[in-house]
């Protein structure tokens, strides 16, 4: 699976998406702590939401043509949590032997291997922004001195040309 995460909105809420080929996907919703808020999991036709807080939904995802992550108004969910949904969602996740706290979480969630689901922490939005300050100011500082070997460069150069020229004469 390959992962993409949002930027931290104003809130320091972001969503994390898991995509695991053309059939199944994972987007995880978490705050500015790195607690779990929603799980959204579409494997193949199947749709499960887990919030925190609220009961786990099933569906069905409809047909459609496009290939993003289903919209609400495209799954029909049941009334009540599918125990076949769900047996075929933990028999997937309980193959999964990674580390991705994210796909961890859903195995939890899922109950695979006797853990109870519970949101977990994983990293808050004030580190995502900390080190994207640390890059930028990285890269700020390369650039800066790069600055400076160019203004260095070009001071020799001009003075070797002067001298050159002096000589020339």
């Amino acid at each position: 699976m390959k992962a993409v995460e949002s930027a931290p909105d104003a809130r320091g809420h972001r969503e994390i998406w898991h995509a695991g080929g053309v059939e199944a996907d994972l987007v995880s919703h978490v705050d500015a702590t790195g607690r779990v808020l929603q799980q959204e999991l579409r494997l193949f036709d199947d749709y499960l939401v887990w919030r925190h807080g609220a009961r786990l939904r099933t569906g069905r995802v409809r047909p459609r043509t496009h290939a993003v992550a289903p919209r609400q108004d495209e799954i029909d969910f049941d009334l009540t949590p599918s125990r076949e949904l769900l047996e075929r969602a933990r028999l997937a996740a309980e193959t999964y032997r990674g580390a991705d706290p994210y796909v961890q979480h859903l195995v939890r969630m899922l109950g695979v291997h006797g853990m109870a689901g519970a949101a977990v922490v994983t990293r808050p939005s004030h580190e995502l922004l900390q080190r994207r300050l640390q890059r930028e100011l990285k890269r700020d500082t390369a650039r800066s001195s790069l600055r400076y070997v160019y203004v260095a460069v070009g001071a020799a150069a001009l003075t070797l040309a002067m001298l050159l020229m002096g000589r020339l004469r």
